[in-house]
């Protein structure tokens, strides 16, 4: 039950009674003709009547106080509200603007960590992703908030060490994906969550993905609509087996399927040169995982006129080396033993500490943001060296930070 409909009704009878009592008082006054002050009566009954309305509006007043929080909160934080106000407000024009630097279940970033590794690289790898995380958030004009994080985590709670602890019981290597749980304006932090699931085997090397009967006898236009269909297949298939949508995406959209507009013309050409009705299939060149590092770094290879893959040689480079093989460049194992002291070394040279810090030894240090780009730059470099026939380098020549 609504409380003003009790609070209206007391409020009129505490103002007529206090009124009532007023009014007795001031004639009793007056007709014993008392004197207050030394005034005289009749202006002493005066004074009674303003005294009386003075203890109405007291009495409203501390009964609209007493029973009523907003009536509080209206009266002793207005300061405040205005303030929110004011940022519901800017918030609202920045919604109308279309200054949103997230959308409701976009991707934020995503890796893959292996859960059988020890528990301690599990935790710092996590550790790394929820960094880069924030780091990427801030690039893209989130801000932090009145607690000085840029990167706010749903549940409330959810920390670094739930994540990893997640992962190492799974013992499998894992999918980890941080996604916006709200919209995001430029200027406030980011609201997230973080899911993780395994890294699975999706489609096996020359399995069957989609398979579309197509006839010769058609107009070419025809064909060719039958063959973005089964794209559209492919693309259904591999979101239902579990392919992940692309990097950055909602994670509500479908996977990112691509037909080489080469193989296409080609396939187009062979089905109208039979003249007869004939099955088309869409088969795995290699096995397909959740994330398909295969195809990413196949667009990379094609979009950038890279000449060379380089992988290193420690954890997992064996898999990743042979489910690479496939590709149109060389891909090349890389000697990575020693690249992250050398890395550290880049990053502190470019970024010298501050403060005390600069008091202790920069091997007790660790940089306060994810340094695998100076590790990438330190393994080409190796590479360039050896394949020049010159030593690897030992000293950054550049104080430039790649990106």
């Amino acid at each position: 039950m609504n409380a003003a409909f009790i609070l209206i009704p007391v409020l009129i009878l505490v103002s007529g009674l206090v009124a009532f009592i007023g009014n007795v008082v001031g004639r009793s006054i007056g007709r014993r003709r008392l004197a207050v002050l030394g005034l005289r009566p009749r202006y002493t009954a005066q004074i009674i009547t303003v005294i009386t309305g003075m203890l109405i509006a007291i009495v409203t007043l501390a009964v609209v106080l007493l029973v009523s929080n907003d009536a509080r909160q209206a009266l002793f934080h207005l300061q405040e509200i205005r303030q929110q106000i004011t940022q519901q407000e800017a918030q609202l024009r920045a919604l109308q603007v279309s200054d949103i630097i997230y959308l409701r279940d976009q991707e934020v970033l995503r890796t893959v960590i292996d859960g059988a590794e020890p528990p301690a690289v599990v935790n710092n790898r996590v550790q790394a992703f929820f960094d880069l995380a924030a780091q990427s958030a801030r690039q893209r004009g989130a801000a932090p908030g009145p607690d000085g994080e840029a990167v706010r985590m749903s549940p409330p709670g959810l920390a670094i060490t739930d994540v990893a602890q997640d992962i190492v019981e799974r013992h499998t290597s894992m999918v980890v994906r941080m996604i916006a749980t709200r919209n995001t304006v430029r200027g406030q932090p980011l609201e997230a969550t973080v899911i993780g699931f395994p890294n699975r085997l999706v489609f096996s090397e020359g399995e069957t993905i989609a398979v579309r009967r197509l006839d010769g006898a058609a107009s070419r236009q025809q064909v060719e609509a039958g063959l973005l269909e089964l794209t559209a297949r492919v693309a259904a298939a591999a979101k239902t087996r579990g392919v992940i949508s692309p990097p950055f995406a909602l994670a509500s959209s479908p996977p990112d399927v691509r037909l080489d507009p080469a193989v296409l013309l080609a396939t187009l050409d062979r089905v109208q040169g039979q003249r007869r009705p004939m099955d088309v299939r869409v088969v795995a060149l290699s096995d397909t995982y959740t994330i398909e590092v295969v195809g990413l770094v196949r667009r990379w290879a094609a979009d950038h006129g890279v000449d060379a893959v380089l992988v290193g040689d420690q954890t997992g480079a064996k898999q990743v080396l042979n489910r690479l093989s496939g590709l149109p460049v060389p891909v090349t194992s890389v000697r990575e033993r020693g690249t992250t002291l050398l890395a550290r070394r880049r990053y502190f040279r470019d970024h010298p500490p501050r403060g005390w810090r600069r008091f202790l030894p920069l091997s007790f240090q660790v940089p306060p943001e994810p340094y695998d780009d100076y590790a990438a730059v330190v393994i080409a470099e190796t590479y360039l060296a050896q394949k020049s026939g010159a030593g690897p380098r030992k000293t950054p020549q550049s104080r430039t930070r790649s990106r």
